[in-house]
């Protein structure tokens, strides 16, 4: 752990950022660990931003600077937080959510945001439990179901939407440990941080 992660990880009372996030893939069932430094720091901060904008804006941001036509809604619920990404549809106009991504940093907050992931039952792997973990985890559920049958062709298969979607949820969950941490006094929209230092292959 670098000292500014030490730092990090008590900057304000009240507020103990966790180091470890418990990840787990509903539609799989799969789990690991993803630590910290597994995100840049700047990239952090870049992802503060886009919460801090999406926020603003009725919790809605495109990611076309992360080089996608999806749409995020984000949605906070104490130190917790759930995420939609919709994506463009065939049918003009239209954006469908077919992930859901979400996470907590204590069993309170993360109960109902868990609740709220597993409202899809058809698309959450049985290995899933049925109870949040009391530790702080992050997690995404796709539901290819929400697509019109004309989108199916483009994204091919399921596992690579969710590799792509992982990535991004990954890097959003410790965006949102960054945007806590600067508290709300603290917190600016940095537009210009949309377009830079960072990407991720569309899906």
């Amino acid at each position: 752990m670098t000292e500014q992660s030490t730092q990090n990880a008590t900057l304000h009372s009240g507020f103990e950022a966790p180091m470890v996030f418990h990840h787990i893939n509903f539609t799989s069932g799969s789990c690991c660990d993803h630590l910290r430094e597994d995100v840049r720091e700047e990239e952090q901060s870049h992802f503060a931003g886009l919460i801090s904008y999406a926020l603003a804006h009725n919790g809605r941001t495109d990611l076309k600077h992360l080089g996608s036509d999806s749409v995020l809604h984000f949605v906070r619920h104490g130190h917790a937080f759930v995420a939609d990404l919709h994506l463009k549809s065939v049918q003009p106009g239209t954006a469908r959510p077919v992930v859901r991504m979400g996470g907590s940093l204590n069993p309170t907050d993360g109960a109902l945001v868990w609740s709220n992931m597993m409202e899809e039952p058809t698309s959450v792997s049985p290995n899933v439990p049925v109870v949040a973990p009391s530790k702080p985890w992050i997690a995404a559920v796709a539901d290819i179901s929400a697509l019109h049958p004309g989108d199916l062709p483009r994204l091919r298969d399921t596992a690579k939407l969710m590799i792509w979607a992982e990535d991004l949820e990954c890097r959003l969950a410790w965006g949102f440990v960054r945007w806590l941490e600067m508290g709300a006094s603290s917190r600016k929209v940095r537009l210009a941080s949309r377009s830079a230092g960072t990407s991720l292959a569309s899906p």
